[in-house]
């Protein structure tokens, strides 16, 4: 029998064990306060094409609990933070009491009034069968540019990429101050730009990673789990393969507004801006310097539409930047959406992209 456990089984490994028919592996969960393990799950060949590796049913000595933001039980499909309880769990930590009023609460009504559950700040879901799927952690849910995104969603695309094994996804600033997504994959084989493109093809523009950064091996603490303080800052591309200079006076003009409000070098005219920080609030500020230094009318919808230097200034030249097709159904005769306020057409297409 083979045991892993420490960090989420990728799928991909799962199938490399399994390839040896004499091996039973085993997908254990389960945190330290909680003495050690409180989940198993006994994969199966048939489980190589899942996207995630459940972990299993609670083992003796364990109750688990799957309820909402008011401690409320979900039903199957529906994620919810997962609770342990049992003798297994710890009385708290020592010395921490603050810790220990957070992370060990008493069971709600309906359920074992007198129980103690552990609060583990894991996201989980109950699948048909009974089991325990594992989506990710509570506190790496990140809000960006008002749309709340799921990492674990973006992580699960990313390990269908060809060659990836594992993926993470975090928040880093770019240079313009702008938070922006970055995956980090292993092995450091994987090609970075395929990858992006297996993002594009499966999620919204907002859930794409501005940069994926390849690496040999995760960086790990003393605990042996992955150290995302120490995964590193990628090196963000401004040429977006080679460089290509502006050919006109519009794209130049489109590239000093670019450099001034993204606070980088002259960019490749080629480039696209997704990939070092543009978000609709800094489509609005590069709008208002075309505008203002250089007299070019460029809508925030079309920047966002277009995306690189050339593209925006060819939009600007031919007088279709506001071309984009609407996003929001308008009531007719009007411009008042169906929930009943008044925007103009360009503020309702970016009240819904971002």
């Amino acid at each position: 029998d083979l045991h892993l456990s420490g960090e989420a089984l990728p799928p991909q490994l799962m199938s490399e064990v399994l390839a040896n028919p004499q091996v039973n592996l085993f997908n254990p969960y389960g945190p330290a306060e909680v003495t050690v393990n409180s989940h198993a799950y006994k994969c199966r060949q048939e489980d190589s094409d899942a996207l995630r590796v459940p972990i299993g049913h609670a083992l003796p000595n364990t109750t688990g609990y799957i309820l909402d933001a008011d401690m409320k039980p979900v039903p199957v499909g529906v994620a919810g933070e997962l609770y342990l309880g049992g003798p297994k769990v710890a009385r708290g930590y020592i010395g921490r009491h603050d810790l220990t009023a957070a992370s060990f609460v008493s069971a709600p009504g309906g359920l074992r009034s007198a129980e103690r559950l552990y609060k583990t700040g894991d996201r989980v879901q109950w699948l048909a069968d009974g089991n325990v799927d594992f989506l990710g952690r509570v506190d790496f849910q990140i809000k960006l540019n008002g749309q709340r995104i799921e990492t674990g969603e973006i992580e699960m695309v990313l390990r269908q990429a060809e060659g990836v094994r594992d993926a993470i996804v975090v928040l880093r600033a770019a240079a313009s101050g702008a938070m922006q997504l970055v995956a980090y994959v292993v092995p450091g084989s994987v090609e970075s730009e395929a990858a992006l493109e297996v993002c594009r093809s499966q999620l919204p523009v907002y859930m794409v990673p501005a940069a994926v950064v390849a690496l040999e091996e995760w960086p790990l603490n003393s605990s042996g789990k992955i150290d995302r303080k120490a995964l590193p800052d990628p090196e963000m591309s401004t040429t977006d393969g080679e460089y290509v200079a502006p050919r006109t006076v519009a794209e130049g003009q489109v590239a000093k507004a670019v450099a001034e409000v993204l606070m980088m070098e002259a960019p490749s005219v080629e480039l696209d801006l997704l990939s070092v920080g543009l978000t609709s609030l800094i489509a609005v500020r590069l709008s208002s310097v075309l505008n203002a230094k250089f007299s070019m009318r460029v809508p925030t919808s079309s920047i966002l539409q277009h995306r690189s230097v050339s593209a925006i200034a060819a939009a600007a030249e031919a007088g279709t930047g506001s071309a984009m097709p609407p996003l929001v159904r308008q009531a007719r005769g009007s411009e008042q959406m169906q929930c009943g306020l008044r925007l103009s057409h360009e503020q309702a297409q970016m009240w819904v992209l971002y």
